[in-house]
C-alpha cells in the first residue's frame, strides 16, 4: 500500500477474517467506525487523521482503503473566458 491514504475505519465484530478466525473490533475504535480520514506512515506505524480532526493509530482499529480520488488538473489562467 502506497501513503498518505484515504481510509474509513470500520467494524469486523463477528466477521470471519480467516478461516476460523473470528473479528473483534477494539473498544476505543467503536466511536469512529464509518469515519474516513487519511492514513500516513510514521516511522513502522500507520497515523490515521480522521476528517474530524481525531486521531487514531492503524494498531488500534480495523481500517480498509478508499479509492483516492483522481488528480485535479491544475488550472490554468485565462481559460475558460467567454469570447
Amino acid at each position: 500500500m502506497t501513503y498518505p491514504q484515504r481510509v474509513r475505519i470500520i467494524d469486523v465484530t463477528g466477521m470471519e477474517l480467516l478461516p476460523g478466525i473470528e473479528g473483534k473490533t477494539p473498544e476505543d475504535s467503536i466511536p469512529h467506525i464509518g469515519k474516513e480520514g487519511l492514513a500516513e506512515k510514521v516511522g513502522r506505524l500507520v497515523r490515521i487523521t480522521l476528517d474530524d480532526g481525531n486521531i487514531i493509530w492503524g494498531h488500534e482499529c480495523w481500517w480498509k482503503p478508499l479509492a483516492n480520488p483522481p488528480e485535479q488538473p491544475e488550472s490554468v489562467e485565462g481559460e475558460g473566458g467567454t469570447e
